[in-house]
């Protein structure tokens, strides 16, 4: 059920699909390169996963750059993780923040600079909120990541695109039914594993 966290985890990009389709040049192409993207993506994830495994065996630490010897590729490659880590958050996070300042801050066209103070502020102590939250989570990695996957990803991949489907299609609503069913469960067990 950890492994089944972890893989919903990946799910984390999905609200940037539609916003990618509507910037898109040529949107009838968009379906297939992004089954070509996801699979090979898919394909990189589970090979690097399997070879790694065969290579090293359980032994692994949750974060394999931490089982390398030091040395000057190592740094790099842990540097270069680090950055990528770094740089990836404000996109990350843009989506979330702009949901939760919604629910205390109203919408104005032209805002004092009192209430960009404010919100700025907000956005800090959402960041520091999100450092806690990590530096907390950091010694049990994987199970975090499950967490994270089993609260977030589960909804994202199972649950909502049902109840969309649902509302608007009504048809094979027992097939959405039993989905959502299916999501919840699953969304409840691996919560309760981690």
């Amino acid at each position: 059920l950890v492994c089944l966290g972890q893989a919903c985890f990946m799910f984390e990009g999905i609200g940037l699909i539609l916003p990618t389709f509507d910037a898109s040049k040529k949107p009838e192409d968009f379906p297939w390169i992004y089954t070509i993207t996801m699979t090979a993506t898919l394909s990189l994830v589970c090979c690097i996963g399997l070879f790694g495994y065969m290579a090293f065996g359980q032994g692994v630490q949750n974060l394999v750059l931490l089982d390398f010897q030091p040395g000057v590729l190592v740094f790099g490659v842990r540097l270069a993780f680090m950055l990528q880590v770094l740089c990836s958050f404000p996109l990350q996070m843009l989506p979330a923040s702009r949901l939760i300042e919604g629910l205390f801050f109203e919408r104005i066209s032209d805002p004092p600079l009192s209430r960009k103070l404010a919100k700025t502020g907000f956005r800090f102590l959402l960041v520091i909120c999100f450092a806690a939250i990590a530096y907390l989570g950091a010694s049990h990695l994987d199970n975090f990541v499950s967490l994270i996957g089993a609260l977030c990803g589960m909804p994202l991949a199972f649950i909502f695109p049902a109840a969309a489907h649902y509302i608007l299609i009504k048809e094979q609503q027992w097939l959405d039914l039993l989905l959502m069913a299916i999501g919840a469960v699953l969304t409840v067990l691996v919560t309760a594993v981690n």
